[in-house]
Protein backbone atom coordinates (compact mmCIF):
# COMPACT_ATOMS: atom_id res chain seq x y z
CA UNK A 1 0.00 0.00 0.00
CA UNK A 2 1.37 3.31 -0.75
CA UNK A 3 1.77 5.53 1.95
CA UNK A 4 -0.14 9.11 1.29
CA UNK A 5 3.13 11.04 2.07
CA UNK A 6 4.96 9.36 -0.56
CA UNK A 7 2.70 10.55 -3.19
CA UNK A 8 2.89 13.97 -1.79
CA UNK A 9 6.33 14.14 -1.39
CA UNK A 10 6.14 12.69 -5.19
CA UNK A 11 3.73 15.41 -6.22
CA UNK A 12 6.20 18.49 -4.64
CA UNK A 13 9.20 17.04 -6.24
CA UNK A 14 7.25 16.57 -9.68
CA UNK A 15 6.34 20.61 -9.67
CA UNK A 16 9.73 21.17 -7.96
CA UNK A 17 10.37 22.93 -11.06
CA UNK A 18 7.42 25.71 -11.07
CA UNK A 19 8.15 25.91 -15.39
CA UNK A 20 6.33 22.30 -15.64
CA UNK A 21 3.63 23.07 -13.26
CA UNK A 22 3.19 26.18 -15.07
CA UNK A 23 3.09 24.67 -18.15
CA UNK A 24 0.63 21.79 -17.27
CA UNK A 25 -1.49 24.72 -15.84
CA UNK A 26 -1.60 26.30 -18.87
CA UNK A 27 -2.77 23.46 -21.35
CA UNK A 28 -5.79 22.65 -18.74
CA UNK A 29 -6.69 26.46 -18.56
CA UNK A 30 -6.64 26.70 -22.28
CA UNK A 31 -8.52 23.25 -22.70
CA UNK A 32 -11.04 24.54 -19.96
CA UNK A 33 -11.94 27.82 -21.79
CA UNK A 34 -11.92 25.74 -25.42
CA UNK A 35 -14.24 23.40 -23.99
CA UNK A 36 -16.48 25.85 -22.01
CA UNK A 37 -16.62 28.35 -25.03
CA UNK A 38 -17.37 26.38 -27.81
CA UNK A 39 -20.90 25.13 -29.18
CA UNK A 40 -22.03 22.15 -27.28
CA UNK A 41 -22.37 19.01 -29.53
CA UNK A 42 -25.88 17.22 -30.05
CA UNK A 43 -24.48 14.38 -27.71
CA UNK A 44 -26.70 12.70 -24.87
CA UNK A 45 -25.33 12.96 -21.58
CA UNK A 46 -24.25 9.99 -19.66
CA UNK A 47 -26.58 10.91 -16.46
CA UNK A 48 -28.40 14.06 -15.54
CA UNK A 49 -25.81 17.32 -14.33
CA UNK A 50 -23.01 15.82 -15.81
CA UNK A 51 -22.20 19.22 -16.65
CA UNK A 52 -21.94 20.64 -13.13
CA UNK A 53 -19.56 17.75 -12.34
CA UNK A 54 -17.20 18.53 -14.61
CA UNK A 55 -17.27 22.58 -13.33
CA UNK A 56 -16.60 20.70 -10.00
CA UNK A 57 -13.86 18.38 -10.80
CA UNK A 58 -12.05 21.16 -13.29
CA UNK A 59 -11.97 23.95 -10.70
CA UNK A 60 -10.60 21.31 -8.23
CA UNK A 61 -7.81 20.23 -10.53
CA UNK A 62 -7.39 24.20 -11.51
CA UNK A 63 -7.41 25.17 -7.77
CA UNK A 64 -4.73 22.41 -6.99
CA UNK A 65 -2.79 23.26 -9.83
CA UNK A 66 -3.03 26.89 -9.46
CA UNK A 67 -1.68 26.53 -6.06
CA UNK A 68 1.24 24.55 -6.94
CA UNK A 69 2.08 26.40 -9.75
CA UNK A 70 1.58 29.94 -8.80
CA UNK A 71 3.06 29.44 -5.01
CA UNK A 72 2.80 32.84 -4.01
CA UNK A 73 6.26 33.85 -2.86
CA UNK A 74 4.90 37.03 -1.42
CA UNK A 75 3.52 35.32 1.53
CA UNK A 76 6.39 33.71 2.52
CA UNK A 77 6.64 35.15 6.14
CA UNK A 78 3.09 33.51 6.62
CA UNK A 79 2.89 30.25 8.28
CA UNK A 80 1.96 26.94 6.70
CA UNK A 81 -1.82 26.77 5.78
CA UNK A 82 -2.59 29.94 6.59
CA UNK A 83 -5.69 31.01 4.98
CA UNK A 84 -3.71 34.17 2.91
CA UNK A 85 -1.77 31.70 1.52
CA UNK A 86 -4.86 30.56 -0.04
CA UNK A 87 -6.34 33.52 -1.01
CA UNK A 88 -5.27 35.00 -4.07
CA UNK A 89 -5.40 31.73 -5.70
CA UNK A 90 -9.41 31.30 -4.44
CA UNK A 91 -9.88 35.19 -6.09
CA UNK A 92 -8.29 34.03 -9.07
CA UNK A 93 -10.06 30.87 -9.79
CA UNK A 94 -13.58 32.15 -9.00
CA UNK A 95 -12.99 35.13 -10.79
CA UNK A 96 -12.27 32.78 -14.16
CA UNK A 97 -15.54 30.72 -13.53
CA UNK A 98 -17.41 33.94 -13.30
CA UNK A 99 -15.22 35.00 -16.14
CA UNK A 100 -16.47 32.01 -17.76
CA UNK A 101 -20.23 32.22 -17.14
CA UNK A 102 -20.23 35.93 -18.09
CA UNK A 103 -18.88 34.79 -21.70
CA UNK A 104 -21.49 32.09 -21.87
CA UNK A 105 -24.11 34.66 -21.11
CA UNK A 106 -23.20 36.41 -24.14
CA UNK A 107 -23.26 33.75 -26.81
CA UNK A 108 -25.95 32.42 -28.45
CA UNK A 109 -25.55 29.07 -28.18
CA UNK A 110 -24.69 29.08 -24.91
CA UNK A 111 -26.48 29.90 -21.51
CA UNK A 112 -24.83 31.40 -17.97
CA UNK A 113 -25.84 29.14 -15.07
CA UNK A 114 -25.67 30.07 -11.35
CA UNK A 115 -25.55 26.13 -10.94
CA UNK A 116 -22.13 26.25 -12.59
CA UNK A 117 -20.55 28.49 -10.42
CA UNK A 118 -21.80 27.06 -7.52
CA UNK A 119 -20.16 23.65 -8.61
CA UNK A 120 -16.82 25.96 -9.51
CA UNK A 121 -16.79 27.33 -6.14
CA UNK A 122 -17.69 23.79 -4.17
CA UNK A 123 -14.65 22.63 -6.43
CA UNK A 124 -12.65 25.75 -5.70
CA UNK A 125 -13.07 24.77 -2.10
CA UNK A 126 -12.33 21.06 -2.20
CA UNK A 127 -9.20 21.97 -4.13
CA UNK A 128 -8.22 24.15 -1.33
CA UNK A 129 -8.82 21.34 1.21
CA UNK A 130 -6.69 19.41 -1.01
CA UNK A 131 -3.87 21.40 -0.97
CA UNK A 132 -4.10 22.14 3.18
CA UNK A 133 -4.68 18.85 3.93
CA UNK A 134 -1.91 17.61 1.78
CA UNK A 135 0.32 20.01 2.96
CA UNK A 136 1.37 20.71 -0.64
CA UNK A 137 3.18 23.76 0.65
CA UNK A 138 7.12 24.69 -0.63
CA UNK A 139 9.14 26.29 1.39
CA UNK A 140 8.00 24.21 4.51
CA UNK A 141 11.28 24.14 6.37
CA UNK A 142 11.55 28.17 6.45
CA UNK A 143 7.80 28.55 7.57
CA UNK A 144 7.47 25.87 10.50
CA UNK A 145 8.90 28.33 12.94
Amino acid sequence: MIRFHLVRNAVINLFARRWLASFILLVLLDTATFLALKEPSGRIQLFPHLDKVLHFLGFTVLTVMGFISLSFDWFSRLKRGHYLLHLPNVILWSGYGLGIEFLQSKLAYRQASMGDFAADMAGILLGTSIVHIAGLYFRQEQNDD
